[in-house]
């Protein structure tokens, strides 16, 4: 528990911490019946499915994730124990974002030289589409929790400069909502929503094919990914093919068959041979609806919409869960 706040400023930097969550499920115990059987619902609507899937590795993995899912909230319960305010238990992952920005900062730099202005920010380990929420995260973080004012004020604006420079539109979204939500929560949410509509305007001014994509609809070419997990679902409708092996069903829709970070991709270091079978794994249909459908089938979508949602809800780090967090979870 003493390393909990260290992992969590290091879990930006090294994605891979996060598969220790199921080390944390223990700490469920700490939550009221209703929310374990919440719980409970949650994990049944991933794993009945799978063992109707018509892949052989579906139901080991709808179990990996539905032990990672439960632990992340065991983390979230952790989380909320320890900390001396309930406010400040995500205080550490303020810490590991400032150092996220600097090395996708750095890392952007050493791939594109001069030219890195006219590429859109990139890290390692992250997509630039990560990148911009954690770029939102980051102004969140720093507009709800009570850290020094310079590295407040440090963190918020250079969480708006990765959002801005990573063009995520999810990203911006979610600033938006989140600051939206604040509004109602001592209106904190104005100074997000101040924020967003300053990324905007920067993005309004810059001549640069990355600003503006805030302003354009277009998709990507994501339209072909939703066609093909869409007809994956018309082909398993009650089942779907499991979790993650959607994703061997999307590749090279998109992408090639097996596609690293982009940033590496930049580099050069493409997928090895030995990656090559797997490289579907990480491939999704960048649409949440679709995604559940192709996974699990039409009978776990309204779960994983509405339970999922709802349970990590509760280790938002805003005065909106206090209520919920003292009344609902813990008896």
């Amino acid at each position: 528990m003493r390393l909990l706040p260290f992992a969590l400023a290091l879990a930006p930097l090294f994605p891979p911490l996060a598969l220790l969550a199921p080390l944390f499920l223990g700490h469920l115990r700490r939550l009221s019946p209703w929310a374990l059987g919440l719980l409970g619902v949650y994990a049944l609507s991933v794993l009945l499915p799978a063992l109707g899937a018509p892949e052989p590795l579906a139901f080991p993995l709808a179990l990996g994730r539905v032990l990672y899912v439960l632990g992340l909230v065991g983390a979230g319960v952790a989380l909320y124990a320890g900390a001396s305010s309930p406010t400040q238990a995500l205080k550490p992952l303020g810490y590991g974002l400032f150092l996220l920005y600097i090395t996708a900062f750095v890392a952007t730099y050493l791939t594109f030289g001069d030219q890195a202005v006219q590429q859109r920010l990139m890290h390692p380990f992250h997509s630039p589409v990560g990148l911009g929420f954690m770029g939102a995260m980051g102004v969140l973080l720093a507009v709800y929790l009570r850290y020094p004012w310079p590295f407040r004020l440090l963190l918020g604006l250079l969480g708006g400069a990765v959002l801005l420079l990573s063009a995520s539109r999810g990203g911006m979204l979610a600033l938006l909502v989140g600051g939206a939500g604040g509004l109602l929560f001592r209106g904190r949410g104005l100074w997000a929503l101040g924020l967003a509509g300053l990324v905007l305007f920067a993005a309004s001014t810059l001549d640069t094919p990355i600003s503006e994509r805030f302003f354009q609809a277009h998709l990507s070419g994501r339209e072909g990914l939703w066609l093909r997990a869409y007809e994956v679902y018309q082909a398993h409708p009650w089942t779907g093919v499991g979790p993650y092996v959607l994703g061997d069903y999307l590749k090279g829709t998109l992408f090639g068959e097996c596609f690293l970070f982009p940033l590496l991709e930049a580099r050069g270091l493409t997928c090895p041979e030995g990656l090559r079978p797997l490289g579907g794994f990480w491939s999704f249909a960048h649409n949440h609806l679709l995604q559940a459908l192709g996974e699990s089938g039409v009978a776990a979508v309204p779960y994983h919409h509405l339970t999922l949602p709802t349970i990590s809800s509760f280790y938002i780090p805003m005065p909106a869960t206090h209520f919920i967090k003292k009344n609902i979870i813990y008896n």
